[in-house]
This record gives C-alpha cells, structure tokens and sequence, in this order.
C-alpha cells in the first residue's frame, strides 16, 4: 500500500518474516556451585563423620565405618565416600546443592569418561541411593543411580561366584578394587565387600 507521501507501508504479514531483535542486556552468568559454597571446618567435618556412624548406619548396616577413622584418612581412602557422606549431612542448603552436582560431576567423568571401576565408587553410589531420596535430590535420579551402582558390581566381580580352586594370577584378569589373587591361593571377598552386595540386592528391591 501507498501512503500519501509516496513511502511504501509495510503490512503486518511482512513484519513478520523480520528477524527478532536481540536484546542488548546481558544475562549474568549463573555462580558455579561447585567452587562458590561456604566449606566445612574441621569441627563440622568431624561431626559428619559421627551423624553418619550414630544416626545413618543402624537404619543401613550396610556401608561401616571403623571407630578410629576419621574423616581425613576417609578422604584418602575412600575419597568419593567422602564426599558422598559430606552431602548427606551437610546442613548448609546452599552447600549440599553444590556437593550433589558435584558428586554427579565425579560419577559421570570417573565412570563413563575414564572407565574407572572401584569399590570406593560402588559404596558411594549405594550411600548415595539410599539417603539422597528422602530430602537432597529434586529429580528422580535414583534409579539412574542405582542402576550405575549394578553395573560397578558387575565389573567388580560381585555378581558372580568366586572361583572354588585356586587361581593361577597370570591367566586371571581382575578389575581394581577387587580382592586380587597371590600365589595361586583362592579368592576372597571381605566383609566390606559381602555387606555391599547385600546393600544393592536391599537398595535396588526397594
């Protein structure tokens, strides 16, 4: 259409074909949770330890600590149990909610981008499963869990009988974290190890 002054008037169904103006106001980044939370003291570190040995383990016998641990040389042992045990006591929200993606972040490079297989994963992963359900999680990502925690105890052997003979060690290929075979002598599974098979047959009926 023609205006009086001889300019062309766009119609409306041509505004549309338009491409959308961008806006020049810039969103602020999102802080990264995973560096930028308050840290525990020592004081604080020390009374997760004992929540989860007083108030956790008797409802889940499953995943024990020893008395005379504490929670540095869990750290150097079992450093993702660590940090499990860190999310699921920490009384800080802002705390807990950086040291569940993080605790994700670990599971997801350690087991599916370095194909790392060890005990401390799987105990980790059932303590996780078990206790991240009730309040920590807002997503259903047990399941997911769980079904990581299956595939760790597939790899480690404990889905599966020992041996009954003895084991020649250069013909018998075993995964880390997995009671290895010396001089020939049967394998073994500890304690540790039949309690957390117990634990995942409990956790994934549930």
């Amino acid at each position: 259409m023609i205006t009086s002054h001889g300019s062309r008037r766009t119609s409306s169904h041509s505004s549309l074909s338009c491409p959308p103006v961008q806006s020049t106001s810039k969103v602020p980044d999102k802080p990264n949770l995973v560096l930028d939370y308050p840290h525990e003291s020592e004081a604080e570190l020390a009374e997760y330890l004992e929540t989860y040995r007083t108030k956790m383990v008797p409802y889940f016998p499953i995943v024990c600590i020893a008395a005379e641990m504490t929670m540095i040389q869990l750290k150097q042992e079992r450093p993702f149990l660590y940090l499990v045990i860190r999310t699921i006591c920490s009384k800080n929200l802002r705390r807990q909610a950086a040291l569940i993606l993080q605790v994700k972040k670990v599971l997801g490079r350690q087991m599916l981008l370095e194909g790392e297989k060890s005990l401390d994963l799987f105990l980790g992963v059932l303590v996780f499963a078990s206790w991240s359900h009730l309040y920590i999680c807002d997503k259903p990502i047990v399941s997911t869990i769980m079904q990581l925690g299956i595939s760790l105890a597939f790899d480690l052997g404990l889905m599966r009988p020992l041996p009954s003979g003895p084991v020649n060690p250069m013909r018998y290929s075993i995964t880390r974290g997995y009671t290895t075979p010396q001089d020939g002598k049967p394998l073994s599974r500890t304690m540790e190890e039949r309690r957390a098979a117990v634990g995942l047959y409990l956790v994934s009926s549930v």
